[in-house]
């Protein structure tokens, strides 16, 4: 399944990739969740933690697991509307005078309806194709209750990235990590620092599970990477912003990533 939203800087369009070098695990883990492209994509594990320090993206699940029939209703009665697009940034950036559910359905529009699925980054529209309007629809539509029964049995977490991986660290974990890229726009992400993505390389290469990460290419990354000996696999993408301009992502593990690509056969987990 696809992930309820559209979310910036989210794995989408990598989610085969990524998912063909998941190994083995008894737990899954994700401290920098987001939009939970791979979450959503991969088989259900055996036991499942999403993690992310933003209360508003983790408030949006709670929500979708506890109280999914409300925030359907309230889903399926927005438009596409600039209106509804300003009242949903008035919520998200008010919250105290708010529910839950309010803030939930307020975090649905601005990831779905902003410029670039960037929070607060201005109204999105289409000028030449009705692709908005379509790609709105079509999330609403697809909003249905696979999402509450797939969020069933999974912890949801809303603190320190690395402490959750520190918490949940055993043999058979598997972390897959998405950080903010600091050498890069955040968007609404904005504050990961160089020294908090070495704050999470540290914690890493302490770890006795497995983990992939997905991330640029840095000096501080490369350090790393020479040091603990991990592997890498890059990949050449599409700047979605920017017809035409390429990035490249690279994913880095502590496993031996095409040894695992050549034995995989279907989702792990």
């Amino acid at each position: 399944m696809k992930t309820p939203i559209s979310y910036y800087g989210g794995k989408q369009m990598m989610a085969s990739k990524i998912l063909n070098l998941i190994p083995a695990h008894n737990l899954y883990c994700e401290p920098f969740f987001g939009g939970g492209a791979i979450f959503f994509a991969k088989e259900v594990s055996n036991v499942e933690v999403i993690n992310d320090h933003d209360e508003r993206v983790m408030n949006f699940y709670r929500v979708t697991k506890s109280h999914f029939n409300e925030l359907k209703t309230l889903i399926e009665q927005t438009l596409h509307s600039r209106k509804l697009h300003d009242e949903s940034e008035f919520v998200l950036k008010n919250p105290i005078l708010f529910s839950r559910l309010k803030q939930a359905w307020a975090f649905w529009v601005q990831t779905n309806m902003s410029y670039g699925s960037c929070m607060f980054g201005g109204y999105g529209y289409a000028r030449k194709k009705n692709s908005t309007e379509k790609k709105i629809m079509n999330k609403r539509n697809n909003f249905i209750q696979d999402y509450q029964k797939r969020l069933e049995c999974t912890q949801i977490e809303c603190m320190d990235a690395l402490k959750v991986v520190t918490s949940r660290d055993a043999k058979e974990s598997f972390f897959y990590c998405d950080p903010p890229y600091f050498n890069a726009v955040m968007g609404h992400y904005g504050g990961y620092t160089k020294d908090n993505f070495e704050d999470l390389l540290k914690t890493l290469s302490g770890i006795k599970g497995k983990f992939l990460m997905s991330s640029y290419d840095s000096d501080i990354l490369k350090k790393y990477t020479g040091k603990h000996k991990w592997q890498q696999r890059k990949i050449e993408m599409n700047l979605s912003m920017s017809l035409g301009k390429k990035k490249i992502e690279v994913l880095t593990s502590n496993y031996n990533l095409n040894k695992h690509e050549k034995e995989s056969s279907g989702n792990p987990g």
